[in-house]
């Protein structure tokens, strides 16, 4: 919808932000055999806005989600976070800045994944995952 807005009111539309929300499913066993199921927001960060800069840490704005709690993830499923911070540097430039991207790194393992991330034309939207093994 931005994007179609941007058109008409550039200066009153607010940069591109996380791309939209993605969901992180896991599920498995644990040690005692019963079955788990993690189904987790990553949230990101919104674009620099006409008069302000963006924010860090929240859904794309046309959502009414959040994710998961690290210490609720962790009290009640056999994963561990290992990183949950803001990452420097990726604000972008501008008069006005985006927010920080976040970083989230629970330790699991997964085999394949598929992701598609999209951005305003001619600029970069990334994700990135990162198997620390």
């Amino acid at each position: 919808m931005f994007g179609a807005l941007a058109q008409i009111v550039p200066d009153r539309i607010p940069a591109a932000g996380e791309g939209g929300n993605t969901v992180v499913c896991l599920g498995g066993y644990r040690d005692d055999k019963s079955p788990f199921i993690i189904v987790d927001m990553i949230c990101g960060a919104w674009g620099g806005r006409p008069n302000k800069d963006g924010i860090e840490g929240v859904t794309n704005p046309s959502q009414n989600l959040s994710n998961t709690p690290v210490e609720t993830l962790e009290s009640q499923h056999p994963v561990r976070v290992e990183e949950y911070a803001l990452v420097p540097n990726t604000c972008g430039a501008g008069r006005w800045r985006g927010g920080l991207g976040l970083s989230r790194f629970p330790s699991c393992s997964f085999q394949r994944g598929r992701i598609a991330v999209t951005g305003r034309p001619n600029e970069v939207s990334a994700l990135w995952f990162s198997r620390r093994d």
